[in-house]
């Protein structure tokens, strides 16, 4: 019979997809040099295969960002940010082990780690250029704009002669 695939309990980010299907390619994912893209991830290959057990250490932080809300990532522990409607922009310290559904901040009882952690979010935010939204910032009503704004793009000569059509300019 055809035998079950192990469930593989390391942790993973979106930006190890890459590096991951790179190495399952056998492309080799050597040092960063001014031609090669900088890849933000790291291959998760040896933790499919069982070579190891976790690909990030203990002190391996890494941060993520998405429309002003925010993220760093750092053993057992995430620092995070929300942003309105559901969010308040305070930053928030979890231990996503112990409590995986976030529940308890633990920013006033491990300040100097929440601080730690920020430091670091904030050099991640530097190296890879994050904007600083301001805090009227709302990402929905940005989607709707940006889609009126492609419709339209995609759609101005169409557009156009219905309007001059509508004025009696052509017909």
């Amino acid at each position: 019979g055809v035998q079950p695939t192990p469930v593989v309990h390391a942790r993973a980010h979106i930006t190890d997809i890459v590096p991951t299907v790179l190495d399952l390619m056998g492309v080799p994912i050597g040092p960063r040099d001014a031609a090669a893209p900088v890849l933000r991830g790291r291959s998760l290959r040896p933790a499919i295969v069982g070579e190891v057990s976790e690909v990030y250490g203990p002190t391996d932080a890494v941060g993520i960002e998405v429309a002003g809300n925010a993220a760093l990532y750092r053993g057992p522990y995430k620092l995070v940010k929300g942003t309105p409607p559901l969010g308040d922009t305070n930053w928030r310290l979890y231990h996503i082990v112990d409590d995986p559904g976030e529940t308890k901040d633990l920013t006033d009882t491990h300040p100097e780690l929440a601080k730690e952690m920020r430091a670091e979010y904030e050099a991640f935010a530097a190296d890879v250029g994050v904007i600083s939204m301001d805090v009227s910032y709302d990402p929905t009503r940005q989607i709707y704009i940006n889609s009126i704004r492609a419709v339209l793009e995609r759609n101005r000569w169409l557009l156009l002669g219905v309007l001059l059509g509508g004025l009696g300019l052509v017909g």
